[in-house]
């Protein structure tokens, strides 16, 4: 064989090796790993997060709200009192004083419950009937006091208030200040016929100004 058939052949063989170890190369597990078969990167599980208002943590009650009674008027700093409006056709009208007897100043607002009661504690007709406007949270300082409109509808023109045995003696108003579970006695000059029914609605309060 001439020299440079040799060189040829040695040339070849040098190329199918080579071809050999590339082929080796990329079977073996340290290669580059395989792309999916759908062509797209696979997606990472997408991770439970529970989101809690600013503030919040993981203990909070979300929604809830809690009163305050360090700034909210409280039945036992308040006294309650009354002053004759006005007497229309079939209505008389108070306004209901509720004054800060407490040391310290409180916020209040809204509208009070007011309802007639007699000598035994017993409520008469159904509690007063909010009216007007929802009003706004007022500051009270010691000593200053918020008012609201009482209308009160005579008895003997209301359904259900007509006979006498329908009716009962009030011997004055239990008031509930706003947000509060205990009530204010406001006694009358004396005992008022009323309508006795819880479903005999005879009252409608306004909500508290200053």
């Amino acid at each position: 064989m001439s020299r440079p058939a040799r060189e040829c052949v040695a040339r070849i063989a040098v190329a199918v090796a080579l071809m050999a170890v590339s082929t080796g190369c990329a079977s073996s597990t340290g290669g580059v790993a395989a792309t999916p078969a759908s062509g797209r990167s696979p997606s990472p599980s997408s991770a439970v997060r529970t989101v809690f208002p600013p503030g919040a943590t993981s203990g909070s009650a979300v929604g809830s709200t809690a009163a305050d009674p360090g700034h909210g008027c409280l039945t036992v700093n308040l006294r309650v009192s009354a002053a004759n409006l006005d007497n229309a056709a079939g209505h008389s009208y108070e306004q209901i004083i509720l004054t800060n007897i407490g040391a310290t100043s409180c916020v209040i607002g809204g509208f009070p419950g007011v309802s007639y009661v007699d000598a035994g504690g017993r409520q008469l007709g159904a509690a007063a009937d909010r009216t007007g406007g929802p009003g706004m949270p007022v500051p009270l300082l010691p000593g200053q006091h918020v008012t609201g409109v009482l209308a009160m509808i005579h008895t003997g023109i209301q359904a259900g208030c007509e006979e006498p045995y329908q009716t009962a003696e009030a011997v004055g108003l239990r008031v509930y200040p706003p947000a509060n579970l205990t009530a204010l006695l406001l006694p009358g000059s004396g005992p008022e016929t009323v309508c006795a029914s819880p479903s005999v609605h005879q009252l409608q309060i306004s909500a508290l100004t200053r």
